[in-house]
């Protein structure tokens, strides 16, 4: 009994401490002998026991039958002793070759981003026994993304972490808590070196994914805003029109309707009536003028002819010195009448500063301005500075002014920036693509 209990005892302590790392040599030796127990067994019950009753003229038909018992029922034996002895030896996890060929299925069938991490994360959990798992994927763009499992997150630190490499590159990591910060075995260390190994190039995968969806998301998100940007140029556009439309009804087509009214009553005193006459003439003319000088002030509003013939440095000079603003510092710098940039570019740099000095004028009157035009080699660049009051940052970039101005300027790929500080005033500026004419 002694001799016997010996190498029971021995075996036990293998299975219970891991010994010498032999695991699967017992998991193979146990598999071994049930099966050879098993054949043992099929041909005593069908050889010897029924071999008994029928007389010995049956033995080779007995045997015939017995062996194609054993070849039929072997294969699902094998599975059940196979089982039977990883759980004898590695308890509830299967082992190592096991975990490594049912992670290769999972990220073999894995057909989405959400199913790749997880699928890692379980498989180590159980591969090396422990009770949670996470899973880092170092995004390309500096970022990251960390899966656990199980997800309801029964662990706040993972001890045991190892990182997860592409063709050198350092793409994520996995982390394994276990039991009470119990420390892994040997054999559970190296395995989830090798989980890790196989996990560089699905971890590669699903971290070049996410960062795909996300630019995705962000072209998606930058299309919206240009199709908003276009559409709240042409509504600005369509009420610009409605403005003209009222403008010159209000202020021309009613001075034209009066001037012809003077022109009829003007004829029958002719000749009869010279002093009534003067004073029609007088009226009229008074009344053409005002007309003229309204279609002027609308075409200097819609584009300025000096803008057009003189360039941008006089443009802005005209308007300053039209508007009374004698507060403004105009600063050009390459801004040439002779060197001009393309009339697109200047139309957009000069209703954009005009835009600027009427906001100034109408929310910081009496406040100083400065106003800097800059022309390189391919942008036109402008800023108006003043030291007024200032406001609320949202307020200012929620202003239909401003968003008016940046449509304007990221139409034609340019950039736009509205700055402000409470007390110590406001700043408009942007640059836009440009084409010298020299």
């Amino acid at each position: 009994i002694l001799f016997a209990l010996v190498p029971l005892a021995l075996i036990m302590g293998i299975l219970r401490y891991r010994l010498w790392d032999l695991d699967l040599f017992v998991s193979r030796a146990l598999l071994s002998v049930g099966l050879a127990a098993f054949i043992g067994l099929v041909y005593v019950a069908v050889v010897v026991v029924l071999g008994q009753g029928l007389g010995p003229g049956g033995s080779t038909g007995l045997k015939i039958v017995a062996t194609a018992i054993v070849a039929v029922a072997f294969e699902p034996v094998r599975e059940r002793f196979a089982r039977f002895a990883n759980r004898m030896v590695y308890g509830d996890r299967a082992n190592p070759y096991e975990i490594m060929a049912e992670t290769s299925d999972r990220l073999a069938g894995a057909i989405s981003v959400d199913e790749i991490l997880p699928s890692i994360a379980e498989a180590t959990v159980k591969g090396v026994g422990g009770v949670a798992g996470q899973v880092t994927a170092f995004l390309p763009g500096g970022g990251r993304t960390t899966v656990e499992w199980p997800e309801a997150g029964i662990v706040t630190s993972y001890p045991f972490v190892v990182p997860v490499t592409y063709q050198g590159e350092a793409v994520g990591q996995i982390g394994v808590a276990t039991v009470h910060g119990e420390r892994l075995r040997p054999e559970a260390k190296t395995l989830l070196a090798a989980l890790a190994g196989q996990a560089g190039l699905a971890v590669n995968n699903a971290r070049l994914t996410i960062e795909l969806e996300a630019r995705l998301q962000e072209i998606s998100g930058q299309a919206a805003e240009l199709r908003a940007s276009r559409q709240r140029i042409v509504t600005a556009r369509q009420v610009q029109r409605q403005r003209v439309v009222q403008i010159i009804h209000d202020r021309v087509e009613v001075r034209l309707d009066r001037a012809a009214d003077m022109l009829d009553e003007l004829e029958p005193l002719l000749g009869s009536d010279v002093e009534r006459s003067r004073e029609c003439v007088d009226a009229l003319v008074n009344e053409c003028g005002d007309a003229l000088g309204a279609l002027r002030d609308l075409a200097r509003g819609i584009f300025p002819a000096i803008l057009a013939d003189r360039g941008l440095a006089a443009a802005l000079d005209a308007y300053v010195l039209q508007a009374d603003m004698a507060n403004v510092d105009v600063h050009l710098d390459g801004v040439d009448a002779t060197d001009r940039c393309d009339a697109h570019t200047e139309m957009i740099v000069y209703f954009c500063v005009i835009q600027a000095l009427a906001n100034v004028d109408a929310y910081a009157p009496g406040s100083s301005v400065v106003v800097r035009v800059r022309a390189e080699r391919s942008r036109l660049s402008f800023s108006v500075a003043d030291d007024g009051p200032g406001t609320d940052p949202q307020r200012l970039e929620a202003g239909g002014d401003v968003r008016d101005m940046r449509d304007r300027v990221e139409a034609v790929g340019g950039e736009l920036d509205a700055t402000t500080v409470l007390g110590q005033g406001t700043v408009i500026s942007g640059s836009v693509p440009a084409t010298r004419s020299g």
